[in-house]
């Protein structure tokens, strides 16, 4: 008897004090299934986790680790094909991206130049386009063992209620491969 009380306050008691307690059916469903859904990614990163250190352990006993190259796969086509300036600051949050594309080009296309002379030619660049395609998910992978990290994206949208879902984008910190006679340089943080 007590196994299935005990059950019964977890899928139903809890769940149901997680609704609004209007049309609580449907809510406590999809409560369930995004709590399944939790469990079985938290199993499945714990299993991960534990061939990672399996395998760390046994490279140990080989040799040294060597650091693996990552490889940038995206889709062949975009997930919007032209996106205006506007567009990019209002829906995806990606402010004053125009600005920071032509600090990039002028440092991609100047890379010895000083920092005030980069920003003299970033002032003058002319960018001949309106719009750019944008690309909702990448992923980096290693060739070995699949997909190691993903970077996604998505603008501001509305509901089927019409309440607006602000835009989403992960961050992610990505150290490009140095020029020849230049120095790589890491990011470094305080402590």
């Amino acid at each position: 008897m007590e196994q299935s009380e005990r059950l019964h306050i977890n899928l139903t008691k809890n769940v149901y004090h997680a609704t609004n307690h209007k049309d609580e059916y449907s809510q406590m469903t999809v409560w369930l299934e995004c709590h399944e859904k939790l469990q079985q990614h938290l199993a499945f990163v714990n299993w991960k986790q534990q061939n990672n250190l399996q395998g760390l352990q046994s490279q140990m006993h080989t040799g040294p680790l060597r650091a693996c190259s990552l490889t940038l796969k995206m889709a062949q086509h975009p997930s919007q094909k032209a996106v205006s300036w506007g567009d990019l600051d209002q829906r995806y949050g990606a402010v004053e991206f125009q600005d920071t594309l032509a600090d990039f080009l002028a440092q991609a296309n100047n890379p010895r130049l000083l920092r005030w002379k980069l920003q003299q030619h970033a002032a003058n660049t002319l960018i001949p386009f309106c719009a750019v395609p944008v690309f909702h998910d990448i992923k980096f992978t290693d060739g070995r063992t699949g997909t190691v990290n993903s970077i996604h994206t998505w603008p501001e949208q509305r509901d089927t209620c019409g309440q607006i879902i602000l835009s989403c984008f992960d961050t992610a910190l990505i150290q490009s491969v140095p020029q020849c006679g230049t120095q790589a340089q890491g990011i470094k943080g305080e402590s």
